[in-house]
């Protein structure tokens, strides 16, 4: 028995999860952690290359919602699912977790919850393989036929009708290089206290889309700041200029900047700037739930 497994075994991880996955006939058991992913951003580091998590309401069939989320610096996927922390490595401690699975389900989104790993327990939000071109269709396409047997059904990258990215901290590189490789299903872009660079590339895919941020479209970009995260200068320059472009497409009603963090979120707004008053660590604990619950 290997050391992930043995804390597995010892009921560390999350509840019933299993090395690679559940049963479908009762789908909230815990999260798939999928290892020996050819395409994962560090396929040869140690440990999943990808987390998932399947709701209870995800259809069997026809098209569906995807949501990749990428986390921050010093953590693993394994303990941002979790609700109470999970040592990233055996005999460490457990960082800040950010209970993404009961979120989710929570929520009551049918939403298929992807994570691919970054360098665990790192200073670090390289995307590795994810920023090559391409890159990010086969890592779905492989996770997919991985988990296929244990969700009935088989899905490539042509499955997905929606696809939204969020990221918490540094994991904002990861969502820019895969905005950069333009999926074709991509639809929201959520980041929690994550703005820490790349604002061209966030500006040109929310400026680019404007039109479908309208009332009838389907896009929708949220950046929600905090006031010790380091992000609110870089969020205010970035409001600045997408606030531009709805303007001059007569669009104002669908965006939102709002730096007073006392004041609750519209979340029927398209593109939402918005200071929270939570601290770095709470918006990845409380936000992921609202945005999926109103839509995203």
């Amino acid at each position: 028995m290997n050391d992930r497994e043995k804390l597995l075994a010892a009921g560390i991880a999350l509840g019933a999860v299993a090395l690679y996955g559940f049963t479908r006939g009762n789908p909230v058991t815990g999260a798939m952690f999928l290892d020996g992913l050819a395409s994962a951003p560090f396929p040869d580091q140690s440990g999943p290359g990808a987390a998932v998590v399947v709701p209870p309401q995800f259809p069997s069939s026809g098209p569906v919602r995807v949501c990749v989320y990428v986390r921050g610096f010093l953590n693993c996927v394994e303990n941002v699912l979790s609700a109470t922390g999970v040592p990233c490595s055996p005999g460490g401690r457990a960082h800040p977790p950010s209970n993404l699975e009961s979120q989710l389900v929570g929520s009551g989104s049918d939403t298929l919850l992807v994570l691919p790993e970054l360098r665990r327990e790192a200073q670090s939000g390289d995307p590795g393989r994810l920023s090559r071109g391409g890159s990010f269709a086969a890592f779905l396409d492989e996770v997919f036929a991985r988990i296929a047997p244990a969700i009935g059904r088989s899905m490539t990258i042509a499955d997905v009708g929606h696809l939204g990215l969020m990221s918490h901290s540094g994991g904002y590189q990861t969502i820019a290089s895969i905005i950069r490789q333009r999926p074709a299903a991509l639809r929201s872009v959520a980041l929690l206290d994550s703005l820490y660079g790349n604002q061209p590339t966030f500006s040109d895919w929310i400026t680019s889309n404007v039109r479908g941020f309208a009332p009838s479209g389907s896009f929708r970009f949220a950046n929600l700041y905090t006031s010790t995260g380091g992000t609110g200068a870089k969020s205010r320059e970035l409001a600045s200029v997408v606030q531009g472009a709805f303007l001059s497409a007569n669009m104002s009603d669908e965006f939102l900047f709002d730096d007073d963090a006392s004041t609750p979120i519209d979340y029927s707004r398209h593109a939402i700037f918005k200071h929270v008053p939570e601290s770095h660590d709470n918006t990845a604990r409380l936000y992921p739930r609202r945005l999926w619950a109103a839509g995203w």
